[in-house]
């Protein structure tokens, strides 16, 4: 089932607007049941992985996560060099099964973003699995980063976002 884009953007925007209200709360003092920060959630480490796979071939790269506890969506943007590599799409994981993903492949850069009415209960891994295709010619041992934005977020199903730590990987040529 495809769901549309304007059906996407009406729950990232709902959601963006509990955010602003819940920010408002924290600072003017009001009681708000939503923890602001890390409070209910806790820091989680994003990691964009490592992968070495030959030229001319798109390999596939997991974004993966520590816990999975508590995720119902995210925006994700990697950014890479577009001369060596070119996005092709992302794909939904195991943890990820029942979640609407939307990729956006540009140059030098894929934008994901993935949601579901109910956040993940539990486990560790891959969130999305992105497909880059590595350019052929690109020498023997060159490696090019793959950089996850620090405007990339992750969203509880109150729409509160995540804090996460980020972590770059690379894409290599053997």
């Amino acid at each position: 089932m495809r769901v549309s884009q304007v059906t996407i953007r009406t729950l990232w925007n709902a959601a963006r607007l509990l955010l602003v209200v819940t920010a408002f709360a924290a600072l003017t003092g009001c009681p708000s049941s939503l923890a602001v920060g890390g409070g209910l959630f806790g820091v989680r480490i994003v990691k964009v992985d490592s992968v070495t796979g030959p030229t001319g071939t798109t390999l596939t790269v997991s974004v993966l996560i520590d816990r999975a506890d508590g995720i119902a969506g995210g925006d994700l943007i990697i950014t890479f060099d577009a001369s060596k590599v070119t996005a092709v799409g992302a794909t939904t994981t195991s943890l990820t099964g029942g979640f609407i993903l939307e990729a956006n492949p540009q140059p030098g850069v894929l934008k994901v973003s993935f949601a579901n009415a109910t956040a993940i209960s539990s486990g560790q891994g891959a969130l999305v699995d992105l497909e880059l295709r590595l350019a052929p010619g690109v020498g023997s041992g060159t490696c090019i980063a793959l950089s996850l934005r620090s405007d990339s977020q992750l969203f509880a199903e109150s729409g509160q976002v995540i804090p996460m730590q980020r972590q770059d990987g690379e894409l290599c040529a053997p």
